[in-house]
């Protein structure tokens, strides 16, 4: 819970001074276990949940408020760039 508060403290430090609300980055196992607080979801969620599923799992933080990015693989090829990259898609329905 500690760890909890001070994320949160983190987030509204980097709203505060930056103007903007941070997206929380993170996947589904790590997030129902260490980002349970209600509070979280205030912010937009960027999930990384790498599956051909059409929906990513969502974490029950966000359960009502879905997905705003899905980063759904970090094994795509992109012309003009050697290696794979992430690919991601931005929810429009938010």
């Amino acid at each position: 819970e500690n760890f909890q508060q001070n994320v949160l403290k983190w987030l509204s430090i980097i709203e505060s001074n930056y103007g903007v609300k941070p997206i929380i980055y993170t996947y589904t196992p790590y997030a129902n276990q260490f980002l349970t607080n209600p509070e979280f979801a205030k912010y937009k969620l960027w999930i990384a949940e790498y599956t051909d599923n059409s929906e990513p799992l969502i974490p029950e933080t966000w359960k009502a408020k879905g997905w705003f990015m899905w980063q759904y693989t970090a094994h795509d090829e992109m012309k003009g760039i050697d290696g794979y990259v992430d690919c991601d898609r931005v929810n429009t329905n938010l």
